[in-house]
């Protein structure tokens, strides 16, 4: 869940990635720059296959994001809405997960207030994951 400030981003702010302790291969979710829009990137052998927008703007408050990724299906979520699915090949284990940064360590600090992250250790639905969203 993010809380965010009525302010547009003014560069990518990241709310959370999960990793294999590496840029090549993760998922990520963060604030689109110059909008208050969400989106999110995987990244499977240095290859971004589904960068875009998760929702349009969802206004100030409680929002609630998350993603789903295993070999042959990665998808996220804003606010109940599914962002579009990518195939990657293969996924490697994810290691290490960043909250409120950029896991390239370069900033892109989060300027919102993370209520609760939650893991759940296995591929959820479509449907799960929008329900969990909302």
């Amino acid at each position: 869940e993010e809380l965010t400030a009525a302010a547009p981003a003014s560069a990518n702010e990241f709310i959370a990635s999960l990793s294999d302790n590496s840029i090549n291969n993760r998922i990520s979710l963060f604030r689109i720059q110059g909008t208050s829009s969400l989106g999110s990137r995987s990244t499977v052998g240095g290859a971004a296959t589904n960068p875009g927008d998760i929702a349009s703007v969802l206004g100030v408050g409680v929002r609630r994001v998350g993603a789903s990724v295993l070999a042959g299906r990665s998808i996220s979520a804003g606010g109940g809405t599914l962002s579009t699915s990518a195939a990657p090949a293969s996924v490697p284990p994810y290691t290490q997960l960043n909250v409120g940064l950029n896991d390239t360590a370069n900033g892109s600090w989060v300027n919102a207030y993370i209520r609760r992250i939650r893991i759940i250790p296995r591929a959820v639905s479509d449907a799960e994951l929008q329900a969990l969203t909302v």
